[in-house]
């Protein structure tokens, strides 16, 4: 799903994700990282991208906060 999502054929990767109960997710979570790979022209820009992603240095999630009304984990909540 995220091949096609890059290379301009999101629908038909929504095709393969509707199989998933988080599947309608996929898209909104991964929404700047997919789009930054889509912008690639090259190679050489994917590979600057994913090392940008893999170091932290773009972190493409800014959005995202999985534990945002999680008590710390050592919490006896």
């Amino acid at each position: 799903a995220a091949a096609l999502a890059i290379v301009g054929l999101q629908d038909y990767g929504s095709l393969l994700l509707d199989k998933f109960t988080w599947g309608h997710g996929f898209y909104t979570l991964n929404s700047s990282l997919l789009d930054a790979y889509a912008k690639c022209d090259s190679a050489q820009a994917i590979l600057e991208c994913d090392k940008r992603f893999r170091t932290g240095q773009d972190s493409f999630t800014d959005e995202y906060t999985p534990n945002r009304d999680m008590p710390p984990s050592e919490s006896s909540e």
